[in-house]
């Protein structure tokens, strides 16, 4: 039994012997095969690698409003909340501010705010004279997408130091292997700032909250009734009137250059028929 493990012991050791004269081998054939090899080996972790929660949710919340608000405030009233905004330190996406025919206004403002700043603005938001008419509110959960960001861009750089590492360690390379590398370099660099810029957008909306606006001009009440469609009939009712104007006009424009023609031609008729009866 004891010569049974000696030469166990002593095949071990001769087989271990053979694979690390194979992995010095392969470690002496060339400086691009072990960066596509630590290339690929790296891809294939991060492909395979399943994101792992550590019980922390990331969502992305958002809140819509539609508002409504007598049409000679509406303008002022979004200014006022920009300002608000403004002092509670959020960022502003867009906003916008559209007019129909002097006789309607509309705006939108789109913009992100910290979490436990935003019970604030809403309160504010909604301080009359606005009446809100919509509310909604939203949530995404970002958790994997965050974490796959985050696991995907360690592992680049990991990669990019790896071969950054190559590249400068002592030992004969040929041109052609550090121009290989050096483009391998700013390869990965390229992936790594996109990565960033995706990790940096997630923790972004997740961190913050998203609030859009929609603000709507309305008639004033009169006892609580909104007279707003009678006076859209108004207006429609004048529109319809001057539209007519317009045509008339059009039409006297266009028609009274041809009237001494009109005349002449018509005259001559009368002319030619009173020749014709005499004859």
């Amino acid at each position: 039994m004891k010569l049974l493990e000696a030469l166990k012991f002593v095949a071990a050791l001769a087989l271990a012997a053979l694979l690390l004269a194979g992995c010095e081998k392969n470690e002496g054939s060339g400086a691009p095969m072990a960066a596509s090899r630590d290339s690929q080996a790296m891809a294939l972790s991060a492909d395979s690698a399943t994101p792992q929660t550590n019980g922390t949710r990331h969502i992305e919340l958002t809140y819509a409003f539609t508002l409504s608000a007598p049409e000679k405030d509406v303008a002022a009233l979004q200014q006022k909340h920009l300002t608000e905004c403004r002092r509670l330190g959020c960022e502003v996406l867009s906003t916008s501010l559209d007019r129909f025919m002097r006789d309607s206004i509309s705006a939108k403002v789109s913009i992100r705010i910290a979490p436990e700043k935003f019970p604030e603005f809403e309160q504010a938001i909604s301080a009359p004279p606005v009446e809100v008419s919509y509310r909604n509110e939203s949530a995404v959960d970002q958790t994997l997408p965050l974490i796959d960001a985050e696991k995907r861009l360690e592992v680049k750089i990991l990669l990019r130091d790896r071969l950054t590492a190559m590249l400068r360690e002592p030992g004969q390379k040929s041109p052609a292997d550090m121009a290989e590398i050096e483009r391998k370099i700013a390869e990965v660099q390229g992936e790594i700032e996109s990565a960033t810029a995706r990790r940096d957008y997630l923790r972004t909306v997740t961190q913050t909250v998203r609030v859009d606006i929609s603000y709507y001009s309305v008639s004033a009440k009169v006892s609580g009734v909104n007279f707003s469609p009678v006076a859209a009939a108004v207006r429609g009712a004048a529109r319809t009137f001057t539209n007519s104007v317009a045509a008339l006009i059009v039409f006297l424009v266009w028609i009274v250059p041809w009237l001494p023609f009109a005349a002449l031609v018509f005259w001559i008729v009368r002319w030619l028929r009173r020749r014709g009866r005499h004859a």
